[in-house]
């Protein structure tokens, strides 16, 4: 391939972006989660973009780098940064943001809590009855074992050895 070439389109995901209004985009440490949703919010597909692949090669793939101008891409998580660069655009939404909107859509009446743990921390929500938060009861903490179980994942997956045994091959 020359460097002026489109990299070789794969899958169905890229006829759904072709048809998407908006875009929402966890990246994340261990993944990168896209959902493409139409105008009126419904959704039109996912697709799970495992951590250890090239994310320029993988943007790329997926037609990610070549979305309509009107397409709308919100992009939260650790990586959202490097996200945005490789597609070349899109808005930044704080993770403790995306998790209050989302537990703002879950509310039935009744406050909710939320303990969401990572690979890049944690965080703590509690929203009351309005949708606010409860006591400022919003506490996150980037730094606790930040990255070590995505780091075992990529050493068992380099020796090819699945998660699940590794008790069987310890003992």
């Amino acid at each position: 391939m020359t460097e002026n070439q489109d990299p070789p389109v794969e899958g169905p995901f890229i006829a759904t972006l072709q048809r998407a209004a908006n875009l929402y985009i966890d990246a994340g440490i261990s993944s990168i989660r896209i959902l493409a949703s139409d105008a009126q919010g419904r959704e039109l597909g996912k697709l799970v973009i495992p951590g250890n692949e090239d994310l320029v090669v993988a943007c790329a793939s997926f037609g990610l780098d070549r979305l309509q101008d009107s397409t709308g891409i919100y992009i939260t998580g650790k990586l959202q940064e490097t996200v945005r660069h490789h597609i070349g655009r899109g808005e930044l939404i704080l993770p403790s943001a995306a998790l209050w909107s989302a537990g703002r859509s879950m509310l039935e009446g009744k406050p909710l809590g939320i303990i969401e743990l990572s690979a890049s921390g944690y965080v703590i929500i509690g929203i009351d009855e309005e949708g606010e938060l409860k006591d400022d009861m919003l506490s996150v903490n980037p730094r606790c074992g930040a990255g070590s179980g995505i780091n075992l994942d990529r050493v068992l997956q380099k020796l090819n050895i699945d998660r699940s045994a590794v008790d069987g091959i310890l003992a």
